[in-house]
């Protein structure tokens, strides 16, 4: 599977759009299909763990990095990430 550049999430960030392309070049996989460094999978891990922590699902985040469901739920606990309990924006009223 090749990896692509990610796209922010206009949805999850408040910045600039000059800023957001800024750091989209911040977090790149290999594209030649080897595995990423334990650097490269560091800045991916903050990088995610920022945006979730911003508002944006595992899943929106997995397929905005090309990533698996999985993968990016681990590279989150990697991280530290706290995560929000399932469905919770998602309440209905009684």
């Amino acid at each position: 599977m090749t990896r692509h550049k990610t796209s922010v999430l206009a949805a999850t960030s408040s910045q600039p759009e000059t800023d957001r392309a800024e750091e989209e070049e911040k977090f790149e996989w290999p594209s030649d299909g080897r595995r990423p460094t334990p650097e490269q999978r560091a800045v991916a891990a903050g990088w995610l763990r920022e945006r979730y922590d911003r508002g944006a699902s595992i899943r929106v985040l997995a397929i905005a990095t090309g990533l698996s469901y999985g993968a990016t739920h681990r590279l989150l606990t990697r991280a530290g990430t706290t995560f929000r309990a399932p469905f919770s924006g998602k309440r209905r009223s009684s």
